[in-house]
This record gives structure tokens, C-alpha cells and sequence, in this order.
């Protein structure tokens, strides 16, 4: 997970700004307000932790994450908040039992290697009756992707193979299921749909410009040619006019919550 996301300023320029547009409305499918200290899992440069300081700005919230480029990022970011970051492991969490009111996960659990450990992780640190949440992408409806691998697919078939292992985690009742095998109780599962909005096509192609996840990781194995000719292609797909305008993706986020039993 960490070297498909090591850029911390170029993760910020492709789905940073969605994941800060996302978290509101993530806390907002969360319902119960926090009454005690929060864990923000995998906060990466801190877009959940922004939009939990806007709503807990008196309550502790302490991001964990294993990028130090990113945790240096969101710590230069939030200084001035009661937010603290420390470089953990989401399958093993240096925190006692029951020391958070709330642990959630924005847009992180699928890249975990192992996401049930990290899921008892955040049941074993949350008090009882205290909630758990995540979000994920919907792969189904991943359209920014999705025209991204149809178009490189269809130029070199061997991209196939960039394209990591399997999301089991952004099908529809897979968070749902891993809630309650973790044994929460409560447990919903919903969506929330969204738009990914482009200023122009160069806008659209910086996300995959900076070596940024599955995409990114692919496109920086190719050579100036190849990748120019990866680009004209793309910019074809989506603007077969020629014309250089905004460009709006459909996207939906699959989100989680349950409650540790008391």
C-alpha cells in the first residue's frame, strides 16, 4: 500500500481533492456524533481528519497511517489542532483496548493487505458501543478508472497485469460482510454518489501523471512515446470532438458503520 501511494504532494493532486470533498459526507452517513476521542485509519495527508476537526473541533483525533511523507504533510497541515499523527500499521494499532469512541477508515481498507486484521484492529481499540465506519469505492461504478483501463487495455493488453489484486472490498456487501464477521452489531451498509469533475482533459490525465496508484504505477512504466500515445487516446475516448472542456466522471462510494457490542 505504501509504495502505490509514496508521493504525499502527488497524491494530493490526484484523489486527494476528492477524498476531502468525500469525508463530509462520509461523517454524515456516520450519523452518531463522536462523544470521545477518534481514530482516523490510514489518514493519509488528512482529508477525513480535516473534516473531523470541523465537526469535533474540542475532541482528540489521532490519525495513523505508514507514510511518513503523508503523516509529515498532515502534521504541518493541522498543527494547530488538537489532531496528533503516528506512523502504525492498521493490522496492528499501538493502542490499548478500548482508547477510541470512533475509528473509521476513509477510502484505505481495500489497499490493506490483510483487512479483516484491520478491522478487529479498529473493534479491539473502539470502547463499547462506540461506532466503526469505512468507505471504499464502488469498482462497478469507478468511471475515472474504468475509461482509464478500457482505453490502455485495448493499446497494450498486457496492462491487464497492473492492475493488482482484486478489490473484494469494492463489491456491493462485501463491507457489509466484514463488519459482521468482525462481530459489530448494527450494522448498515449504503452509498453515496458522486461526481469526479475535471476542468479539462490535462486535468483528468495529472491523475495519473504523478506515479499515484494502480493507474499511475502503470503509466510510469512507459516511455515517452507510449505514454503520449496512451494520453492522445484517452483524450479521443472522452473528447472525440477535439475540444478541450470540462469532463465529469461518475463515481459512488460504498460506506459502513457498526457498533462494538457492550
Amino acid at each position: 500500500m505504501a509504495a502505490l501511494f509514496s508521493g504525499a504532494e502527488a497524491y494530493e493532486r490526484s484523489m486527494g481533492r476528492w477524498s476531502v470533498e468525500l469525508a463530509p459526507r462520509f461523517l454524515d452517513f456516520v450519523a452518531t456524533p463522536a462523544s470521545g476521542p477518534v481514530l482516523d485509519v490510514g489518514c493519509g495527508t488528512g482529508s477525513l481528519t480535516r473534516a473531523l476537526i470541523a465537526r469535533y473541533p474540542n475532541l482528540a483525533i489521532t490519525g495513523i497511517d505508514p507514510s511518513r511523507s503523508f503523516l509529515e504533510l498532515a502534521r504541518a497541515r493541522y498543527a494547530n489542532s488538537r489532531a496528533t499523527f503516528e506512523e502504525a500499521d492498521a493490522r496492528s494499532m499501538p493502542f490499548a483496548h478500548a482508547t477510541f469512541d470512533q475509528s473509521l477508515a476513509l477510502l484505505v481498507i481495500q489497499f490493506v493487505p490483510e483487512p479483516h486484521l484491520a478491522a478487529q484492529e479498529m473493534h479491539r481499540v473502539t470502547r463499547p458501543g462506540g461506532t466503526i465506519a469505512a468507505c471504499t469505492w464502488l469498482r462497478s461504478r469507478m468511471e475515472t478508472a474504468a475509461v482509464f483501463w478500457e482505453v490502455a487495455i485495448g493499446l497494450d493488453p498486457a496492462a491487464a497485469s497492473h492492475l493488482g489484486r482484486p478489490q473484494v472490498l469494492g463489491r456491493e456487501g462485501d463491507l457489509a460482510a466484514l463488519w459482521a464477521d468482525t462481530g459489530l452489531e448494527d450494522v448498515e451498509e449504503g452509498q453515496i454518489d458522486y461526481h469526479m469533475n475535471y476542468r479539462s482533459f490535462d486535468d483528468y490525465w495529472s491523475m495519473f501523471d504523478g506515479g499515484i496508484a494502480a493507474p499511475g504505477a502503470y503509466v510510469a512504466t512507459l516511455d515517452a512515446t507510449a505514454r503520449e500515445t496512451l494520453r492522445s487516446a484517452l483524450r479521443d475516448r472522452l473528447l472525440p470532438d477535439g475540444s478541450d472542456r470540462a469532463v465529469s466522471m461518475q463515481a459512488t462510494a460504498l460506506v459502513v458503520k457498526g457498533r462494538v457490542p457492550e
